[in-house]
C-alpha cells in the first residue's frame, strides 16, 4: 500500500538526533560541501600513492626530467630496477605516470600537467617559511 503524502511529509520533518544527522550529511552532499565517497577513495588512493618516499623520488625525477627510462631512474635512485619497476607499476594503475615503449625500453613520464602542479605546490608549500 503507498504510504500516503502526509506520511512522507512527517518523515521530511523529523527532527530526532538520528534523522537530522543523515539529513544534513545528504545535504552537505548534494550542496557539494562533501565529497562522494568515491571521489574521496580516488583520491586517498592517490595521496597513499605519493606517501611513499621511494615513489616520490621517482615522481620528482619525472617532474625534472620529463621522461626516463626504468634504467635511468634506477641509477639515479641507486634502486634495483625490480623495485624501480614495482614503484612505477602503483604509480601506473594510480594515474601518476604514464609508460611509452621504445624498442625494449619503456620510458615513464607524468601523466599529466595536474599531476606535475600537485607535486610542484606540494614543494612549494614544504620551502615557505
Amino acid at each position: 500500500m503507498p504510504k500516503s503524502s502526509s506520511a512522507k511529509q512527517a518523515k521530511n520533518t523529523c527532527t530526532c538526533y538520528c534523522c537530522s544527522e543523515i539529513n544534513e550529511h545528504q545535504l552537505a552532499l548534494e550542496n557539494g560541501e562533501l565529497m562522494p565517497s568515491d571521489d574521496i577513495e580516488v583520491l586517498s588512493a592517490f595521496f597513499k600513492a605519493l606517501s611513499d618516499p621511494s615513489r616520490l623520488n621517482i615522481v620528482y625525477l619525472l617532474l625534472k626530467h620529463k621522461q626516463l627510462s626504468v634504467s635511468d631512474i634506477a641509477n639515479k635512485t641507486n634502486m634495483s630496477i625490480s623495485a624501480v619497476s614495482h614503484q612505477l607499476a602503483t604509480l601506473r594503475m594510480r594515474k601518476l605516470v604514464t609508460v611509452k615503449r621504445d624498442g625494449v625500453k619503456n620510458y615513464y613520464g607524468l601523466c599529466d600537467d595536474h599531476v606535475f602542479q600537485v607535486i610542484a605546490t606540494a614543494i612549494e608549500h614544504i620551502k615557505e617559511e
